[in-house]
C-alpha cells in the first residue's frame, strides 16, 4: 500500500530551512521541493546547502530559473538623455545581481552535480509579452523602477525611456 503526505509550507525558505530536523516540532527533511522562481535567488554553495539539509536525497522541481536575458523587440537606440533599451536591461541585470540574484543557472547545476545531484530534466521557459499585452506596460514599469536609480547616477532619463517604450 503505497501511502503520501503532503505538506504546503508558504514561508521564507530560510526560516524553514531553519526548522528542518529541530526538536519535537521540526520539520522533516522533504522528499520533494517545489520552488517556481526560487533556485536564481541563491549562489551555487548557498542552493546546495539548502537542498541538502530540505531534501537530502530528494527531488527539485525548480521551474523558472532566471538566465539572466531581457530584451525589448524591436530593441530602440536611445537618443540624448533617453538610454538605449540595451543600456536599460543591462542596468536592470546589474539591479538584480546587487539584490543578490544569481543570473548563472548553469553554475547552480553545476554545483548540485558536483554534490551529488543530478539533472533530470531541463528545458528553456521564455517569456514572450506582446507590446499589446495587458501585462506588457506592468513589465516596463518594472523595468523603468529597477534601473532608475542606476540611470538617473549615470545620466540617464529612465523616465523618458518608459514613457517611449509604449
Amino acid at each position: 500500500e503505497l501511502v503520501a503526505r503532503l505538506e504546503l509550507h508558504c514561508a521564507d525558505v530560510r526560516a524553514l530551512e531553519a526548522q528542518v530536523g529541530v526538536g519535537e516540532g521540526g520539520l522533516a527533511p522533504c522528499d520533494l521541493l517545489v520552488g517556481s522562481g526560487f533556485a536564481d535567488l541563491f549562489a551555487p554553495a548557498q542552493l546546495t546547502s539548502l537542498l541538502a539539509r530540505l531534501c537530502p536525497g530528494g527531488l527539485a522541481y525548480l521551474p523558472i530559473t532566471f538566465a539572466g536575458a531581457t530584451r525589448l523587440e524591436p530593441a530602440e537606440g536611445g537618443a540624448g538623455s533617453v538610454p538605449s533599451d540595451a543600456r536599460v536591461m543591462g542596468a536592470y541585470h546589474e539591479h538584480l545581481r546587487a539584490q543578490g540574484q544569481f543570473l548563472e543557472p548553469q553554475r547552480l547545476v553545476d554545483a548540485v552535480c558536483e554534490a551529488g545531484g543530478a539533472l533530470v530534466e531541463r528545458g528553456a521557459s521564455p517569456w514572450r509579452i506582446a507590446a499589446d499585452a495587458p501585462f506588457h506596460a506592468w513589465m516596463v514599469d518594472f523595468l523603468a523602477a529597477g534601473t532608475a536609480r542606476a540611470m538617473w547616477a549615470s545620466g540617464w532619463d529612465p523616465v523618458a525611456w518608459r514613457w517611449r517604450v509604449p
